[in-house]
């Protein structure tokens, strides 16, 4: 009972370096956030290349194509080389 009673006021968060918790560094000089930054950047890169690869994968086709087609008098392959030029 009276190790559960420690284990419960024992902090979740535990301080590294002589932080104070406050804000504040004790003897630890002070850390930089660029690496959290670069992977911060690097996983939203990734995540919005993977999107985008993925939506060219499957070959989105716009629910207006067909209307386009008509309109301009382009064979599918026509259609296909004009608009990769966009």
């Amino acid at each position: 009972m009276e190790r559960e009673d420690h284990e419960a006021q024992r902090p979740l968060l535990v301080t590294v370096g002589g932080s104070s918790g406050d804000g504040r560094q004790g003897a630890a000089p002070p850390t930089s956030s660029s690496s959290s930054v670069a992977a911060l950047v690097g996983s939203t890169a990734v995540a919005v290349a993977g999107s985008f690869e993925f939506g060219i994968s499957v070959g989105y086709s716009s629910p207006c194509q067909p209307g386009i087609m008509r309109d301009f008098d382009l064979s599918i392959p026509e259609y296909t080389l004009s608009m990769a030029q966009f």
